[in-house]
């Protein structure tokens, strides 16, 4: 069920914690807490670059005995990246900020530039996704919005999407290498 079913749903005034984070310089973005399972600093060292994998697909990461893919959510929404991913062979001695989630048993690592924390809003104030807020490319991945303190926009991302978007994306390109 998605957010904005259960918001439709739920007659509760209760807020629900989010993660936000940032993507650029004014946009910001939301996870739902309960899906996060832990934020790291991810060393890009210890990152394996992927082959033939779309230019969003930073590598993957052993991450406590599993393996997980190192998503740029800032390529995968078609933001300006603020990095050079490890594809284009210029690694980096930084950490990168990860986001992990775990969402219907899988797990991903989401890079951001950002975290900004915890934050509660109430889905009864969840806006529905509009093509005059966002642009066509990311609109499947918005749940919704969300208006800010300051009235600025802040998306609520949707982890079905993300996740099968990805699934779908590394799988296809996988069957093609030789």
């Amino acid at each position: 069920m998605t957010l904005a079913k259960i918001a439709s749903t739920e007659s509760s005034q209760s807020g629900q914690k989010f993660l936000q984070f940032q993507l650029g310089t004014n946009v910001s973005a939301l996870l739902e807490a309960k899906i996060v399972k832990e934020i790291i600093a991810v060393p890009e060292k210890e990152i394996l670059p992927v082959p033939e994998m779309p230019n969003w697909v930073f590598g993957i990461y052993g991450y406590r005995s599993e393996i997980l893919w190192m998503i740029d959510l800032k390529i995968l929404l078609e933001y300006p990246s603020s990095w050079l991913s490890l594809a284009d062979n210029h690694p980096r001695n930084r950490s990168l900020m990860t986001i992990v989630v775990c969402y219907q048993e899988q797990m991903l690592g989401l890079i951001v530039p950002n975290v900004q924390g915890i934050i509660e809003y109430n889905l009864s104030e969840l806006h529905p996704p509009s093509s005059e807020l966002f642009a066509p490319e990311i609109l499947p991945f918005v749940e919704g919005h969300f208006t800010g303190n300051q009235q600025e926009i802040i998306m609520l991302l949707n982890p079905d999407e993300i996740f099968e978007y990805q699934k779908n994306r590394t799988v296809s390109s996988l069957s093609v290498i030789p």
